[in-house]
């Protein structure tokens, strides 16, 4: 994931790659709900991973 796409993982409908339209393929909320929950009394935080990013 590149470092600059971090900031916006947690926003509701947010994905890294263009939607595929394919079966088992997620909305985009899932990071969103989570940070949520966090909000309600716990935490969640993410980083890049260099070396995912030339994958």
């Amino acid at each position: 994931m590149p470092q600059g796409a971090v900031p916006e993982l947690f926003e509701s409908f947010r994905r890294l790659n263009e939607r595929r339209h394919a079966a088992r393929e997620g909305a985009g909320l899932g990071l969103a709900l989570v940070a949520s929950i966090a909000r309600a009394g716990g935490e969640a935080t993410a980083e890049a991973n260099p070396a995912a990013a030339s994958r």
